[in-house]
């Protein structure tokens, strides 16, 4: 259906209110009628007012106002027709046909409502009726141009590309001086992936008017499809030229940018476009993506709640809510938008997969799997729903059926980094490590592949992090985070992945040094400054230590932690009774929330030389935490202290087998072995210790130690 215009009336507030509505002042236009219609009731102010609200997209508004014009004047045949197109904007399409026949009826040579119903009768499903109709009309005038013109538009509207050219062909054969049709002629063969013939169709619109926005506009979105990105804004920018006021290019143009990767350029057209027609759902929602795909999720839902205020069955702005809250894990929040999506438009793949998907991290695995087959049911082609099958299946324990889904050709041969990842999941738990290495390996691969591609986009640098983790390859993790706090400064998450890896790959100092820049963002976070007090006391930078303190102090409700760190940092500075004053300043040490001070509470201890009370309370934090090799270090090397050598090497393979590539472990080890004067086994500790961590000065000084002794003994037993 075409928009209508408005309809000139004499009085004089009709004449400035269609000023303005065809400057493009619709608010403007309306205020004027609303106060017009108050002074008198008129079937064409209702009329216009009418078309000002359909313009607005508020539909069901200019219903109300099409009634009242024909309530005044029953055989007003524009509102009939208008009432018609409003319907079906609302896709009433019955309701709608009947006012296009009301309208005929008053008028039996009204062809426009012959084509808004022709269109309708299609769109109804009734496509044969509506064909018909079309060809009655040429049929009843060959020389009618417009109803070639209309037929051909119907043709290309319904995908019947080779048809609607046929029509455009025989309109230029009787008058080819008419750009609208080379433009229509260049759209028909767009849709018809005919691309370089499009282009074609478009210059001859263009040459025959140079001025002409829609042909420039045209022609830059087909040079955008044909990867021309370049020749494609520099149309844009002619249209923007002629016409700044243009909405179409202003949202192509945001379009092409978005495609490109340059979101906050697509941003801003789309606001200038948004400037111009604040009432367009679509323009609103693919500001949104904009911002969500900049990974601003929580800034893009507003976005997305605007095009539902304009129209509220717009179900992929429902649905992009619901990614929304699933990209921040809020899935409780995020089922009920993926509902109200699938309840406007059941048979749409996307919002079944994600609802699927998010039901499954509820903990419902079996109802979120019967979705994602769904979804795959209306879409066997969508990559991510068969990824999001494999993953259910994998957590069901059914890692037959994951892998079948994995291997579906829609993943692994186009490289899709999650799908290698979830593959090295399920051999691994099928203890076929190397295997998984192999599969781990080729979706590092990927994301680095998207990594360069879209640099800026921090997710495929947390999905990189996890699988140098999965590898054990935990110096390069450093760079990853240290990437991705580059690219997201306040991303506070990134900070305390950073600075926990700094420390545990023993690079203290490195990470005490992170305050400036992190005091610099003015970022406050109690666990960067946990972690940068850890670093500082590992660094002997007890005053800086002190200062990170206070500003846990003034973050956390947790007195008692505070004391208990401050303690740990007098016992390091040697003022073992400032210490002990702190600790009796707790009430209740035993029953302390933060199950993770029983650790800095067995250090303290151990810098008081009180050994039996810092393994107390080192196995209780274990009793807690027994996954963590740094605690079982550290009860090697108490077990190590007190001549508990079997104790101190059971320790050390209890950490092992959680870490096998921690080289302190192995070096401590080695140091336990040395001291039972096993000297051989201590040697191939320190081997496998120092091939882990080749730069470790002690472990090669402990090394070349042994190396000689035993040189010596095996030539005096020779």
């Amino acid at each position: 259906m075409r928009r209508k215009r408005a309809i000139k009336g004499e009085e004089n507030y009709v004449q400035r209110a269609n000023e303005l509505y065809l400057n493009g002042n619709l608010e403007g236009a309306l205020t004027i009628y609303e106060q017009a219609i108050k002074e008198k009731a008129d079937e064409i102010i209702y009329n216009n007012m009418g078309v000002i609200y359909d313009a607005l997209r508020r539909h069901e508004e200019a219903v109300n106002s099409y009634n009242s014009a024909i309530e005044l004047n029953p055989k007003y045949e524009v509102s009939w027709h208008n009432l018609g197109n409003s319907l079906c904007f609302m896709g009433r399409f019955k309701q709608g046909i009947e006012s296009y026949d009301k309208a005929l009826s008053l008028n039996n040579e009204y062809e426009e409502v012959v084509y808004d119903k022709a269109t309708a009768l299609a769109h109804a499903g009734r496509y044969e009726m509506a064909d018909e109709l079309f060809n009655s009309m040429v049929a009843a005038n060959p020389e009618n141009l417009m109803a070639w013109y209309r037929k051909g538009l119907f043709l290309s509207e319904f995908g019947k590309f080779d048809q609607a050219i046929e029509c455009f062909e025989t309109i230029l054969e009787m008058d080819d001086t008419l750009e609208d049709v080379y433009i229509a002629m260049g759209n028909a063969y767009y849709g018809a992936r005919q691309h370089e013939r499009s282009i074609e169709y478009y210059d001859q619109a263009i040459e025959l008017t140079p001025s002409n926005v829609e042909a420039w506009n045209n022609k830059a979105f087909t040079f955008f499809i044909l990867g021309l990105q370049e020749e494609a804004l520099r149309c844009f920018d002619i249209s923007l030229k002629i016409n700044p006021r243009y909405k179409n290019a202003w949202y192509n143009k945001g379009y092409v940018y978005h495609g490109m990767g340059k979101l906050e350029d697509a941003i801003k057209c789309y606001e200038k476009a948004l400037e111009l027609d604040p009432n367009d759902e679509v323009l609103w929602n693919n500001l949104g993506n904009a911002l969500y795909n900049l990974e601003r999720y929580e800034e893009s839902i507003p976005y997305f709640e605007k095009a539902i205020k304009i129209n509220e069955n717009y179900e992929i702005a429902w649905n992009n809510i619901g990614n929304a809250l699933d990209k921040m894990k809020r899935y409780a929040e995020s089922v009920p938008y993926h509902t109200k999506a699938i309840s406007i438009k059941p048979n749409f793949d996307y919002p079944l997969y994600a609802k699927g998907h998010a039901i499954y991290f509820l903990g419902r695995g079996e109802e979120g799997l019967e979705l994602v087959s769904k979804s795959l049911g209306l879409n066997p082609n969508y990559d991510h729903s068969w990824l999001a099958k494999a993953e259910i299946l994998h957590g069901l324990g059914d890692f037959i059926g994951s892998t079948e889904c994995i291997e579906n050709t829609h993943l692994l041969n186009i490289g899709q980094g999650e799908a290698w990842d979830l593959k090295g999941d399920i051999l691994l738990a099928l203890n076929r490590r190397i295997e998984a290495e192999m599969c781990f390996e080729e979706a590092l691969k990927s994301f680095d592949g998207d990594i360069l591609s879209n640099p800026l986009h921090t997710e495929y640098y947390w999905k990189k992090a996890d699988l140098l983790e999965k590898l054990q390859r935990h110096d390069e993790l450093i760079e990853v985070f240290t990437s991705i706090t580059n690219i997201m400064e306040r991303d506070e998450k990134a900070w305390v992945e950073l600075l926990r890896w700094l420390i545990s790959l023993g690079k203290e100092e490195d990470a005490a040094g992170l305050a400036k820049d992190i005091n610099e963002i003015g970022i406050k976070n109690e666990n960067i400054f946990k972690l940068l007090i850890n670093a500082c006391v590992e660094t002997g930078r007890y005053e800086e230590a002190l200062a990170h303190l206070a500003s846990v102090k003034e973050l956390s409700d947790d007195s008692d932690s505070v004391l208990v760190r401050k303690a740990l940092i007098l016992a390091k500075m040697g003022k073992h009774e400032e210490a002990a004053g702190a600790l009796d300043a707790i009430d209740a040490i035993e029953a302390l929330e933060e199950t993770e001070l029983y650790y800095v509470l067995s250090q303290i201890f151990l810098e008081s030389n009180e050994i039996d009370k810092a393994l107390t309370w080192l196995d209780r934090y274990i009793k807690f935490h027994p996954k963590d090799s740094n605690a079982w270090l550290q009860k090697a090397r108490i077990h190590r202290q007190r001549t508990e050598h079997k104790k101190a090497l059971n320790s050390c393979n209890v950490g092992i087998g959680i870490s096998p590539r921690e080289h302190l472990l192995w070096l401590e080890k080695g140091q336990a072995y040395t001291e039972l004067g096993k000297k051989n086994k201590a040697l191939k500790c320190y081997e496998i210790s120092l091939k882990i961590q080749p730069d470790c000065e002690e472990v090669r000084s402990r090394l070349d130690s042994l190396v000689q002794p035993i040189a010596v003994e095996a030539k005096a037993v020779n």
